[in-house]
């Protein structure tokens, strides 16, 4: 199995491919689906839902993405109910409380601040950024809420009893729909705060053993009520939101790494500014301007930055006059202002902010900043051994560890099983080459036996060829003549030779002489004829054999005895041999 087939068949090792970011400002919920490309980001879907239960708004932008193509189930939300501070714990970074003890100190510290920013989201204040109210009318409801005037007109009599919306109602500013939506959006936006979920990153480096200062850290906080409320939304969506945002102040993780900065965002009246110096942030400040005059609210947030500032700015600033603000900073300030995201990241990504590019960054490990702290859905991230993926990936390693090691032992087996086969290979190749040699020494003898036997076999039909003519022809020729002396001698006028034939002999017989066929006009002349035939033959050493007589007719239709013979002469047994040798010959037997 590989290891790309495991991660992915693991939970803790899955990487995300695409990540939905989203954003909200208490008004409307904007989307943005991307996904990593090496080291940098790309926009695949964006959607945008104004639907005043966010809880519905939530739905009905994944359902636009879903439509869009996007099937991934991972997404962070950018949030204004987190608050961002820089605290300062008794906790040295190098030595960490247990978690409990390090929730309980950054609740106590960050509770405060918490509640300030909170109140800002009173119902005045949203029916002024909806637009139901203007602000000199959200003004006058507050007025006659303290009992300081009662409206021309108005009738009522006592108001010191009753609630923001009720005031507003009554003097006919809003009407009831518009006091509902605004109860609603209020409720995603403010919650239990006695119930936090919080996160800490540590911003302090070693201190000397005197100093009795305390640490920095980064803390991030959203109460736990209104965090589970969110993540319920998306999970009744099949989506699994990992991380809560501040909306301000994730544009850091856009800064140069090693690089001192100080790093500004607007939205709607609240400003943020982070500085960084030496690598970790030395100040983090939220303010709340009761204009919506972006320029103010950077200018107030700068000048109270508690060192001098030599470092360059940036501005991160989603919109139309982002390049008109970024002018107008840079001449009060007198320094030059840089935009977060930079010229090539806007011209690519334009449908993104500052804050949801650095938090996608962030999230997708593009980015290492430390200054960019989120709230994980999960809790606070644990010590590095103490994590789950981390323990998972060191058992991972380990194991790859042994399977790397069992790999190069049998490697190394393998060749040492591979020389070994080789010799045995050289040692066969030699080997064969051996036996083909002697094989080729083998059928050179063969060769020559099979030529020596040839030879002899010719030797020996030479030397019967010389013993017929030089022996067997000349008595032949006396035999021959012998025999037609006997025939003249012993034929008489009652016998009539019809015919002689001579055979040699042979491997199968080693006889030799002649067939004869005479025919007899009695028996006695045939019986005569044979008598005196033997006795005639005797001398020359020639059996009279195979005498058969048979009544018969001869030429002129006579009636007498056709008689058949074999006259045989008795072969040696050296002319015998030499006639065996010869029917090995080219030409076959001597005749």
């Amino acid at each position: 199995m590989k290891f790309s087939d495991l991660r992915n068949k693991l939970p803790f090792l899955k990487s995300t491919n695409t990540l939905l970011v989203c954003e909200t400002d208490g008004l409307s919920l904007r989307g943005v689906v991307v996904v990593r490309a090496t080291h940098s980001l790309s926009v695949l879907h964006v959607a945008e839902s104004s639907l005043p239960d966010l809880e519905a708004a939530v739905a009905d932008l994944i359902a636009q993405l879903r439509a869009l193509g996007w099937k991934d189930n991972h997404a962070i939300l950018l949030n204004p109910a987190v608050t961002q501070a820089l605290i300062e714990l008794p906790v040295d970074p190098k030595v960490p409380r247990e978690e409990s003890q390090m929730h309980d100190l950054v609740h106590w510290e960050i509770e405060p601040q918490l509640m300030q920013q909170s109140a800002q989201w009173s119902l005045g204040r949203m029916l002024v950024a909806l637009g139901y109210l203007s602000q000199e009318q959200a003004q006058a409801v507050h007025d006659t809420q303290q009992g300081r005037g009662k409206p021309a007109g108005s009738t009522v009599e006592v108001y010191a009893y009753k609630i923001f919306g009720d005031i507003a109602l009554d003097l006919g500013y809003i009407n009831r729909t518009q006091l509902d939506e605004s109860l609603l959006r209020q409720e995603w936006l403010k919650g239990d705060l006695e119930q936090l979920s919080c996160n800490w990153l540590a911003q302090s480096e070693p201190k000397r053993e005197d100093d009795n200062a305390g640490f920095h850290w980064m803390a991030s906080a959203i109460s736990r009520p209104l965090q589970l409320r969110w993540v319920a939304a998306f999970s009744r969506q099949s989506v699994r939101l990992q991380s809560i945002y501040p909306l301000l102040g994730c544009s850091v993780a856009l800064l140069p790494a090693h690089e001192d900065a100080v790093a500004m965002e607007v939205s709607n009246g609240a400003s943020t500014l982070i500085g960084i110096r030496d690598g970790l942030a030395a100040t983090v400040q939220t303010h709340f301007s009761e204009t919506s005059d972006p320029l103010q609210a950077c200018l107030e947030n700068y000048h109270a930055i508690p060192y001098s500032v030599t470092s360059a700015v940036w501005l991160g600033y989603f919109g139309k006059a982002a390049d008109e603000l970024q002018t107008r900073l840079s001449s009060a300030l007198g320094v030059d202002v840089h935009l977060l995201p930079d010229a090539h990241a806007r011209e690519y990504l334009p449908q993104m902010t500052a804050g949801m590019l650095g938090a996608a960054m962030h999230t997708l490990g593009v980015t290492v900043n430390a200054q960019c702290c989120d709230i994980p859905t999960a809790g606070p991230r644990k010590p590095l051994f103490k994590r789950v993926e981390v323990r998972a990936g060191v058992l991972i390693a380990t194991l790859l560890v042994l399977v790397m090691i069992a790999e190069v032992v049998l490697f190394v087996r393998q060749m040492q099983i591979g020389e070994v086969y080789a010799r045995v290979t050289a040692d066969e190749k030699k080997l064969n080459e051996a036996v083909k040699e002697v094989q080729t020494a083998i059928d050179g003898i063969n060769q020559q036996k099979g030529q020596l036997l040839a030879q002899q076999n010719e030797r020996l039909r030479l030397e019967a060829r010389l013993r017929f003519f030089a022996e067997e022809l000349p008595d032949r020729a006396v035999f021959v003549q012998a025999l037609f002396a006997a025939l003249e001698n012993t034929v008489t006028e009652s016998v009539v030779i019809d015919h002689i034939e001579e055979f040699s002999p042979q491997a199968t017989s080693p006889e030799s002489g002649f067939n004869l066929t005479a025919w007899a006009l009695s028996d006695e002349a045939a019986v005569r004829f044979v008598k005196s035939l033997k006795e005639a033959m005797l001398p020359w050493k020639i059996d009279v054999e195979n005498v058969n007589l048979t009544e018969q007719q001869g030429r002129l239709k006579l009636n007498g005895y056709l008689v058949r013979l074999r006259l045989v002469k008795k072969a040696q047994a050296s002319v015998l041999n030499s006639l065996k040798a010869g029917a090995t010959g080219k030409d076959g037997s001597a005749q």
